[in-house]
């Protein structure tokens, strides 16, 4: 997907793509079935928020126009949402998002199954997770029984059920034996220090759903680029018609793998074994590859493509290169078995302590398999992985003004040479302090003051230096909500966008103002969730994070992060 670098054209772009699942609209086909059954969970690798959740009746892998599908709330939750406390420690009450008005924005979040089905597989794929305030990459999905499912109780997807959901019952029934683990605690959230899990059970949890899913993700991710067309783009994500990403086929593989003899554990371990869970993806995802070229236009008298150029080619790849991916997925897995393995306990009495401890282990996690998918150089991921063992620089990792943006951007300019104090965010200004300086913060109401309590009331004026460099366009974002220290609210945006697609002029050929409405929610003191309504019902998730030095803002649109500066 081509984005300019702007983040409208980013967000109205991604909503030409609804039907490919880059944007979600209540008006949805995949919405509209009153007579359906709500379906509620919560996403956890770190809970997921602002991702696409749908019903892959088909089981294609894919979100097709006509399935069911929501976005995860700013907790990662679907359709209902339990009772919480906000960033104050306030209450928060439970909220059923399909007993809204399906005009109510919120009602985005609502996930209904498809009637007449009684099993069926919930994909959920992109959104940002929150624990790193990144884009989450790769899929994780749930095999749910929608008969036995209560709406106030909501299921739990995790990269565990995502390995269930591809097993047989008898690979069911000895994975869970093999890993000591019961259906309940295998279905649990591992993130949630409420539940009855065991230190042991937490840890054990969370071992095998990061290491299943890193791996699977660094595997699809390196896989990908090896299709592609041209040399322009890869395959995955990209084309119309095909999954999101090929994760999956990489799940697939390596439950494929597991037997009574060949655990989960021993796989993810040994690099001959990943080369078998390669191989076999690769051909899973060749299935897809050759499924595409069979749909594209034919002569009907020879049966040869239209146009040869639109085929893609499957990779041919020798030992030299699944080897090569294999031990860059092994050095994942050792990662997570140093950080989550049998030597760690979680069994701590402080439980925001100990949150925040499993926090900066997936964060230190993040740092390795980012900068391994982004094929950085050895030296960087060496130094990253070196790091994840060390207790000064998880300690800073706890932090929650922690900007892994930055952090790896330290780790690709320094190769080898990063320590634990370059993970010291200490001295980041958080969004209330920025607003108190009124640094880029002025009242909605011009006859106001600038509200240091939160957003409501206040508007946040941009500008960003166009790609030319010869003029810049502007944003205004007015913030409302029902109390001054609201944790969330309603918002409108003025833009002047002076290059990209989607710039106007008026009549006189001045530039025309863009105007947009949406909602914002606060997810903690340097983050906060925006859900811009870019056409009549299709809502984009856009995360605005204050940069590093507090000069500006992050605004990240599914990975393409731009930063936005103080208007003058």
């Amino acid at each position: 997907m081509n984005f300019k670098k702007n983040l409208y054209t980013i967000s109205i772009s991604a909503a030409m793509l609804a039907v490919a699942g880059c944007g979600i609209t209540p008006q949805d086909e995949g919405l509209g079935d009153s007579s359906a059954t709500p379906m509620s969970g919560v996403v956890v690798d770190g809970y997921l928020a602002g991702a696409v959740v749908y019903v892959d009746v088909n089981e294609n892998n894919k979100l097709d126009a006509w399935e069911k599908r929501a976005l995860t709330d700013t907790k990662g939750y679907f359709s209902y949402r339990p009772a919480t406390t906000d960033q104050n420690g306030n209450a928060v009450a439970a909220i059923n998002y399909c007993e809204l008005p399906e005009t109510d924005s919120k009602f985005v979040h609502c996930l209904k199954a498809p009637s007449g089905y009684d099993e069926v597989i919930i994909r959920m794929t992109k959104g940002y997770d929150l624990a790193t305030a990144e884009p989450f990459t790769g899929t994780i999905s749930m095999k749910v029984n929608v008969s036995s499912s209560v709406i106030d109780t909501p299921m739990v997807a995790t990269p565990v059920t995502g390995l269930l959901s591809e097993m047989s019952d008898e690979q069911r029934t000895q994975f869970l034996a093999d890993e000591g683990l019961t259906s309940d605690e295998a279905a649990s959230d591992f993130l949630n220090f409420d539940n009855s899990l065991t230190a042991d059970q937490r840890r054990a949890m969370l071992n095998i759903a990061l290491k299943a899913h890193k791996v699977a993700d660094v595997i699809a991710s390196l896989l990908d680029p090896l299709y592609a067309q041209n040399g322009a783009t890869g395959f995955f994500g990209v084309e119309e018609g095909v999954p999101t990403d090929g994760s999956v086929y990489v799940y697939r593989a390596i439950v494929s793998q597991i037997s009574s003899t060949n655990k989960l554990s021993d796989i993810l371990s040994d690099p001959t074994k990943l080369t078998d869970v390669i191989s076999e993806a690769v051909l899973n995802m060749n299935g897809v590859i050759s499924d595409y070229n069979d749909r594209l236009p034919h002569d009907l008298e020879t049966d040869e493509l239209t146009n040869p150029g639109d085929a893609f080619v499957a990779p041919t790849l020798g030992f030299t290169d699944i080897s090569g991916i294999a031990n860059k997925a092994l050095k994942i897995a050792q990662t997570v078995e140093t950080v989550f393995g049998t030597g760690i306990t979680l069994d701590e009495t402080d439980q925001p302590t100990l949150s925040s401890d499993v926090i900066s282990r997936i964060r230190a996690i993040d740092a390795v398999v980012s900068l391994t998918r982004d094929g950085e150089a050895q030296a960087a991921v060496d130094n990253a992985v070196t790091l994840a063992g060390d207790a000064t620089y998880l300690a800073n990792l706890r932090f929650a003004g922690v900007d892994m943006v930055s952090l790896k951007k330290k780790f690709v300019a320094s190769p080898g040479a990063v320590v634990a104090a370059d993970a010291d965010y200490s001295s980041r200004k958080s969004f209330d302090v920025l607003i108190g300086e009124n640094s880029a913060f002025t009242p909605s109401d011009p006859n106001g003051t600038v509200n240091p309590d939160g957003f409501a009331g206040n508007s946040l004026d941009l500008s960003k230096t166009s790609d030319s460099g010869t003029a810049s366009d502007s944003v205004k974002v007015d913030f409302q909500g029902e109390s001054a220290d609201a944790e969330s609210g309603s918002l409108t945006i003025d833009a002047t966008l002076l290059e990209g697609d989607f710039a106007k002029t008026d009549e006189t050929g001045a530039p025309a103002p863009l105007e947009l409405d949406g909602t914002w929610e606060k997810i903690d003191d340097y983050t906060m969730l925006m859900n811009i309504e870019v056409t009549d019902g299709v809502f984009e998730p856009v995360i605005v994070k204050p940069n590093e030095d507090g000069s500006g803002y992050y605004f990240d649109l599914g990975g393409e992060q731009i930063v936005w500066n103080p208007g003058s």
